[in-house]
Order: structure tokens, then sequence, then C-alpha cells
């Protein structure tokens, strides 16, 4: 079981001035649900599956430290990090992380070579955003691509490539009002084989 964790696990504190007062608690309390929500379902699938359970990672812009700080400064990545920390000071090798603090992330599942990345497109209804897709599958060689970013669900294809794009953690909120959809929490489940 692979765990793609897209970024935005949590709300930062200080992209814009007043974003501190319209969270419900600190980032380091948000870290800390994140890393023991996701810790216990790697355990918990590990168990329940008797398989091997890796999570691959890319940050997002909600966990961003500020403006002026580095994009890999980002609480995403400490969520990550910790999580990289559990696994591998756990007694089960079957518990792994990769770490990945650049925006885009390929990896391999079952012969197939998937693609994170958080911003992704908004859809593919329009030339411009399939003209993106395009541009990636050039560069980056992947057969799905998994992406956040937009805060609600959907999946559609470019090329006969899987683009998913996964729902919200939070489920509504002031941005999905904004934007106009209205998804509840939800992340979304692909099914991976050697010959599709």
């Amino acid at each position: 079981i692979v765990l793609m964790l897209a970024g935005d696990m949590l709300e930062g504190e200080d992209i814009y001035q007043t974003q501190a007062h319209h969270i419900e608690m600190p980032a380091i309390d948000q870290v800390q649900i994140a890393v023991d929500t996701i810790w216990s379902l790697m355990n918990r699938l590990q168990q329940t599956f008797q398989v091997r359970v890796r999570v691959e990672t890319c940050p997002g812009n909600h966990g961003r430290v500020s403006k002026m700080a580095s994009e890999k400064t980002n609480w995403d990545n400490i969520i990550y990090q910790t999580l990289n920390y559990l696994a591998a000071v756990s007694d089960n090798p079957n518990l792994v992380v990769h770490a990945n603090f650049e925006s885009f992330q390929t990896f391999e599942v079952q012969g197939k070579i998937g693609m994170l990345f958080h911003h992704g497109t908004k859809h593919l209804g329009t030339a411009a955003m399939q003209q993106k897709v395009a541009g990636w599958l050039h560069t980056k060689q992947f057969d799905f691509m998994c992406h956040g970013h937009w805060h609600h669900w959907s999946v559609d294809t470019q090329f006969g490539k899987i683009v998913m794009k996964n729902g919200s953690l939070p489920g509504d909120d002031d941005l999905s009002e904004r934007m106009g959809v209205y998804d509840p929490a939800r992340q979304g489940w692909i099914l991976v084989r050697k010959d599709q």
C-alpha cells in the first residue's frame, strides 16, 4: 500500500498577514495531530492487510512558514520528516516513509510510475490545462499523477494517463466556500496492477 501525501496537511500561520487569526489551533499542534493520525493509519493498514506500507510525499502551499522563507521551510515537510524518523526507529521494516521536500516526486508502484505534484491542474476541461499535463508527461514520464491543492475530488485522464485530484482532509472550510466547491472530507484510492 502506497500512501501519497500531496501536501496541505495543515494550515500555516504567516503566509498572509492575518492567517494566524483564521485557524483553529497553532501549526505545531496541527503537526502533532497529523503525525499521530498518519502514523496510526500506517500501522493499522500494515496490520490489517499484512503488507508493506510506503509513504510518498510532496509539500503543499498552505504549510509554508512565510512568503519570505524558503519553499522547503514548510510544516508539511516537518510532518514528513517526523514520520520518516518514526519509521526509521520502529521495529517494523514494513513501514517506510520517503520524505521528499521537492515539488515533484516520482516513484514506482507495481512497475508503473506515479508522480506527486501538489499544485496540479484545476481540471482537464480546457486546452491550457491539458497542455500543462502534456508538458509534465514530456518531462516527467509517469503513468499516473496525483495532486492536491484544489481541495476537492476528481479523476480524469490525459493521453491515457490517470490524473487524480485528491479531496480535502478537513472538508468544507472558508476556502472551499470561496472556490465554490463543497466536497466532504475524503481521500481517493487507486489500484495499480502490473498489467493495468
